[in-house]
């Protein structure tokens, strides 16, 4: 965006969801996941959140990789 689209625009910052609830969106989107999975998922990316990153991954990133993961261990 550039500059002075940026001016015109408001923002509102959303933290991002607490361990209990990002797992508790992962199982709701991705049941199939199960719960050692989803809990890995989670803690890896909140871990990830925890470091100095240009972007930090959003719960849909979480939603993506957990889905990756599962196609590559059960290919359809």
């Amino acid at each position: 965006m550039s500059d002075a689209l940026r001016r015109r625009c408001l923002y509102h910052f959303l933290d991002y969801p607490g361990f209990d609830k990002e797992l508790a969106i992962v199982q709701t989107k991705l049941p199939d996941a199960g719960a050692q999975l989803a809990r890995q998922v989670v803690a890896f990316v909140q871990g990830l959140r925890r470091l100095d990153l240009r972007k930090k991954p959003g719960i849909a990133e979480s939603l993506d990789w957990t889905a990756a993961l599962l196609a590559s261990v059960f290919p359809t």
